[in-house]
This record gives C-alpha cells, sequence and structure tokens, in this order.
C-alpha cells in the first residue's frame, strides 16, 4: 500500500471520529456505534497492510455502512470514488478545482491524473462536482496543485495551469 492509499484510509477513519464526536456530544450513542463499526478495523488494516483486510473493508464494511441509516454517508463518496479509480490507475488523485467568481472560494472535487511532480491532469467524472461550465480549469486541463494552506491531510488544490511537457511520473 502506497502513502497515498493510506492517507485515504486514514481520512475516511479521521471524518469517521469527527462524527462519533459530534454525535456523542449530542447523546446519539446508536447512531455513534453505526460510525465506529464502519471504521474499527482500519487501524489495523493500515498496521498489517493486508490486502485480504482492505477487500473485507470494501466488500463488508464499506457496504454495510452504505446500507446503515447513517446520516454522514455522503461524506465518504468522494473518497471511495478515489480509492475505486485508484485500483486501476495509482496516478489519480482527488483534485479540488476552484469554481469561478465564488466568494467566498468554493472548490469543487474531480480525479486529477498526476503527470508529473506537482502537475495533474483533470479527468470526466460522472457524479462528481458540479456544471463543469463553471469551473477555473475544465476535465482534460493541465494543472498545477498545492495542498490547501493548513490542511494535514493533503487536500490538493489546482492553482494555476501547468504543461504536460513536465518530467513523467515513473
Amino acid at each position: 500500500m502506497d502513502k497515498h492509499d493510506r492517507d485515504l484510509y486514514l481520512k475516511i477513519l479521521y471524518y469517521a471520529l469527527l462524527n462519533i464526536r459530534g454525535l456523542g456530544k449530542m447523546g446519539r450513542g446508536s447512531e455513534c456505534a453505526i460510525e465506529a463499526d464502519h471504521v474499527h478495523n482500519i487501524p489495523e488494516l493500515l498496521a498489517t497492510e493486508d490486502p485480504g483486510r482492505q477487500t473485507h473493508y470494501w466488500d463488508i464494511e464499506r457496504t454495510l455502512y452504505l446500507k446503515s441509516k447513517s446520516e454522514f454517508k455522503s461524506a465518504f463518496h468522494l473518497l471511495w470514488k478515489e480509492m475505486e479509480i485508484r485500483q486501476h490507475n495509482p496516478n489519480a488523485y482527488m483534485i479540488h478545482v476552484p469554481v469561478e467568481g465564488s466568494e467566498p472560494l468554493v472548490l469543487q472535487p474531480t480525479i486529477g491524473i498526476r503527470i508529473g511532480f506537482n502537475t495533474y491532469q483533470l479527468t470526466e467524472n460522472e457524479g462528481i462536482g458540479t456544471d463543469k461550465k463553471t469551473w477555473k480549469f475544465p476535465p482534460g486541463s493541465v494543472v498545477e496543485c498545492e495542498p490547501m494552506n493548513g490542511d494535514a491531510m493533503g487536500m490538493l488544490v489546482a492553482k494555476r495551469l501547468g504543461t504536460s511537457g513536465e518530467d513523467k511520473v515513473g
């Protein structure tokens, strides 16, 4: 498992813990249990990097969570989409594209394929983002990305147009 895949699991765990904390403060213990059931095996998955545990998370725990009554399921869809795409292309990353004229700044997620050190080509992905006409960089654009200021979780934001002639990723 590479660092990016580990980070995706850590993001899932992080957001689930935030959900648990919020639900706990509201005295909603049974809903905390649903959130905890979803992620309780992720620490062992990360410690062992056992592909069988990854398959178990994807096929069993994620599927059970999707069937649950959790109000937070949609918070994980983009992470799952990225994980799914990375199964076929390990150079796929979630990229957040600014929306033109938005104040405060609004970012729309999509998938980008890494083609250079900090350069990605945005892809056309159904079900991700909103009206692509409003994106600062449309699908197909090559963009340079930087981590969002202060985001320890590594959220990548498209900052400027890049060139496809940069050093390729191995």
